[in-house]
């Protein structure tokens, strides 16, 4: 428990300050958040997990950045376990590889056998330390096709239920949407994967999953290569205010503290009263209001409304409001976390994305030079902005003439 997060309720910042990756090898703290928009993602995959011992599933979750692909693929695995860990016992094998090696094909294999044996290390089993090393051995210096195929077959038949998590698909597919013959090579790439997955799920029949994380744009170039009945398509969206609400909601859950928590934390009656009343009154508390708003409006202008950026803010939030020794997370707070002259040009291009005009765009570049001023970022003028009226119109106190290659900011 942190003492610093007990006065607002809240044993410890919940909000991750990584990736989902960082949760791979401890998939019971990974917070599974069914937002809206992510409802029937979350359910499909939940689903098709608890139809896993007799079934094969492959499937791709396409989307932007820190919109939760990693996060959904590491969530199937964790459904497995919670689904299947009586049955199976120690023999739930999840590889997970990312970002996924896909233009040389021994690279490819090389990297999931390694993550196998891995994985098979890690967990290994009671007293089958012979049955273990069998199938270690089967995938040593195993760098091609078959080799993967025969062993993934051992595995099934000595009682495993496997998962492969490919992610980051994009790695070596994104470098070749823009140069010459590039997306015969993509064509050429989703081809030998699919080819490849046909195979082992043809072999296995049952208890193997393919799960795949790719980017909303490289998925536009490997799609075609693929047959779209064989793939489970899977697509994130942006964010409403709904989700964020949810996604709060879920987290600030794992570091509830109770009253007795907040009492043997040395919090006073009238402080724990305190507490008792804000959480009456806000539904997130210790966010109030104002802050939930704010991290919404924080992603509609920054065009990012992934719950990588919304976890990113509210951590940040959260410690602001403990360095100020606040009682309650606000929407300074939120602000306080952005960089001036990013929001600026987000919240200018926004605006002018909208109306498109020159009024719009030099009003534009007018708000983002201003906000560079009050925050002593701008440093050089050009040099037709020198009368005294045009600095004030800036907010800016100091005249600087442009000399040759300097920027404005």
């Amino acid at each position: 428990m942190s003492s610093q997060y007990i006065k607002l309720g809240l044993k410890f910042n919940p909000f991750p300050e990584t990736g989902a990756e960082a949760y791979l090898k401890k998939l019971d703290k990974l917070v599974v958040a069914k937002t809206p928009t992510t409802e029937n993602v979350y359910n499909t995959i939940e689903e098709r997990a608890r139809e896993l011992p007799l079934k094969t599933y492959c499937f791709m979750v396409i989307g932007d950045w820190g919109f939760g692909k990693t996060h959904v693929l590491l969530t199937f695995a964790k459904k497995l376990i919670e689904f299947h860990s009586e049955a199976y016992n120690d023999k739930i094998l999840t590889v997970y590889i990312g970002p996924t090696p896909l233009l040389n094909e021994r690279e490819f294999f090389s990297e999931i056998a390694k993550s196998i044996i891995e994985e098979l290390q890690r967990i290994g089993y009671h007293g089958e330390h012979d049955t273990i090393n069998s199938l270690i051995q089967k995938f040593e210096s195993c760098n091609e096709e078959e080799c993967i195929v025969k062993g993934i077959e051992a595995l099934i038949n000595a009682g495993f239920l496997v998962y492969i998590a490919l992610d980051q698909l994009e790695r070596d597919i994104q470098p070749l949407l823009h140069v010459a013959g590039g997306r015969e090579r993509i064509a050429s790439i989703g081809q030998r994967l699919e080819s490849f997955i046909r195979r082992l799920i043809g072999k296995t029949g049952k208890a193997l999953a393919v799960g795949m994380g790719i980017y909303s744009i490289a998925a536009t170039a490997l799609e075609p290569a693929l047959a779209a009945e064989f793939f489970d398509k899977l697509v994130l969206r942006p964010y409403g205010l709904d989700d964020v609400m949810v996604l709060l909601s879920e987290y600030l859950k794992q570091a509830y503290a109770s009253e007795e928590e907040l009492r043997e934390a040395g919090l006073s009656y009238n402080e724990i009263e305190f507490i008792k009343q804000l959480r009456l009154r806000y539904k997130l508390y210790p966010f109030d209001d104002s802050a939930v708003k704010a991290l919404h409006e924080v992603c509609r202008n920054l065009h990012q409304f992934s719950p990588r950026v919304i976890c990113k803010y509210a951590r940040q939030a959260l410690e602001n409001a403990v360095k100020e020794h606040s009682n309650i997370v606000t929407s300074r707070h939120v602000l306080m976390s952005l960089n001036p002259i990013y929001l600026a040009y987000a919240q200018s291009l926004r605006e002018w994305e909208t109306k498109c005009n020159w009024i719009t765009f030099v009003n534009a570049v007018k708000n983002i030079v201003s906000k560079a001023a009050e925050y002593g970022y701008v440093v050089v003028l050009p040099p037709r902005a020198i009368s005294r009226e045009e600095l004030e119109l800036l907010k800016i106190t100091r005249s600087y003439e442009l000399k040759d290659n300097e920027i404005l900011i």
